[in-house]
């Protein structure tokens, strides 16, 4: 009875753990992706490269 116990919290602590884990990855890849995006729009209304404008921005 214990060991059933002790089994069942591992997998719902794993199945917790990871979601936690690929939303918090998703919210990052969000940031990021909305932090370069003026600099992106401001190069190109510039009319120089856009990986300089996101580069700059990411600094």
């Amino acid at each position: 009875m214990h060991c059933g116990r002790s089994l069942l919290t591992a997998v719902i602590t794993s199945v917790v753990g990871t979601w936690v884990v690929l939303r918090g990855l998703a919210f990052l890849g969000d940031a990021l992706a909305h932090g370069v995006l003026p600099g992106i729009a401001i190069a190109f209304i510039l009319g120089i490269n856009t990986s300089i404008g996101r580069s700059l921005l990411l600094w």
